[in-house]
């Protein structure tokens, strides 16, 4: 019989990594497309581009582990009852808890990897992540501007020079920020420099002028000639250069210990709260759903119609407990007893599902279900089958 765990096991667990890194890789991709213009446009390097789109990585695994465990759970137990292992199993008076045990040896796992996925690695990538992507945007206009090009690193700002010299002058500068709807703003000066000290980064123009003019009126554009002018950097840029950490990017023991004079904190106090007991109630979410599994679809079937309506009462179960437990965490956003829920709900459906699973208590499908599922599935895999000729025929 041990063998039997080891074997069961191992299924699940390639079943559950080869999800995993599927799911993950989709989701990465979709990141680095959404971010290829900080390697393109924003003329950022690729190390910085290659940063940014792995910071990211932990707060999507930490969503799709648990969802990967479940694709994983629901593909191995089918696999068994389809081949009819599960049926032998019970035929030689195999005890139950040797089918589940491999199930909850992973579960138990996963619950622990994203546990400190989201206690410890998720809040540390995503602070770095923030402070990386304000960095970026504080040094955006020395790294962006090139020469003979006009650039726009935030909306309503465009700037451009002619050339660098040697000594690293921007010659020829050309600044237009048209991002209040009022007046625009035009910098043109023979030469400057960006300096950068404990106070931000400013742009020094030597001879130029300033020109101002009022949007949707008659009048002519005021023009101020100077010597030099100084600029603010961070004034052209939409981004303070303050960080201001949301509550995903707090630390667990700043959460449990918050500042109550953080502006953040004392403006939003319900999503820290919601957040800290989100993440503390996190390593319920992977055992719940591989008793799903194993409650709907672990057991003993040998037909077709059994399966079918199984699989789809795992994965609407499965829909319906994660929309109760995220639907907590908003509900705990504006109210405090709403914590109880956050853990209350992933227990109440874990010990129900539990007891399903080793069957202690065994429901049962409406007939009426069954044959909808199953009428359901017949009309999907007909669907799919004349789709299937009608590609074929046209190849």
């Amino acid at each position: 019989m041990y063998l039997i765990g080891r074997y069961v096991f191992k299924q699940v667990f390639v079943a559950f990594v080869a999800s995993l890194v599927t799911l993950t890789g989709i989701i990465w991709l979709t990141q680095v497309l959404r971010e290829i213009g900080t390697l393109t446009v924003q003329g950022q390097s690729f190390g910085i581009f290659l940063a940014l789109t792995l910071l990211v990585l932990p707060l999507f695994v930490s969503v799709i582990a648990p969802v990967a465990l479940f694709i994983a759970s629901l593909y191995t137990l089918n696999r068994l009852n389809a081949d009819s292992e599960l049926v032998v199993l019970s035929a030689a008076g195999a005890a139950r808890w040797r089918i589940i045990a491999p199930f909850l040896v992973l579960s138990l796992l996963v619950a622990a990897f994203v546990g400190i996925i989201n206690i410890y690695v998720m809040p540390k990538s995503l602070s770095t992540l923030r402070g990386l992507i304000t960095e970026v945007r504080t040094n955006l206009i020395a790294n962006v501007i090139q020469p003979g090009r006009f650039s726009s690193p935030e909306a309503g700002i465009t700037f451009h020079i002619r050339e660098r010299s040697s000594q690293g002058e921007l010659l020829g500068v050309l600044i237009s920020d048209a991002r209040d709807p009022k007046q625009e703003l035009t910098y043109i000066a023979e030469r400057g420099r960006i300096v950068e000290n404990d106070g931000g980064a400013y742009l020094v123009m030597d001879r130029g002028n300033v020109q101002r003019r009022e949007i949707g009126s008659t009048d002519q554009v005021q023009i101020v000639r100077f010597d030099r002018y100084l600029v603010d950097l961070d004034q052209l840029s939409q981004n303070s250069k303050e960080v201001y950490y949301k509550p995903p990017e707090r630390s667990t023991w700043w959460l449990l210990n918050p500042d109550p004079n953080d502006p953040y904190y004392k403006s939003v106090p319900g999503r820290f709260r919601a957040e800290l007991h989100g993440r503390l109630a996190s390593p319920l979410f992977p055992p719940l759903l591989a008793l799903i599994a194993l409650a709907t679809i672990g057991f003993a079937r040998t037909t077709r119609e059994g399966r079918g309506s199984g699989m789809i009462l795992a994965v609407g179960s499965a829909v319906m407990c994660e929309i109760a437990i995220y639907g907590s965490y908003n509900l705990a956003v504006k109210n405090a007893w709403a914590v109880v829920l956050i853990y209350a709900i992933p227990i109440v459906a874990l010990a129900y599902s539990a007891l399903i699973a080793f069957g202690v208590v065994r429901p049962r499908l409406n007939g009426r279900f069954t044959a909808i599922a199953a009428e359901a599935l017949g009309w999907i895999a007909g669907r799919t089958q004349a789709a299937a000729r009608g590609l074929a025929g046209r190849t």
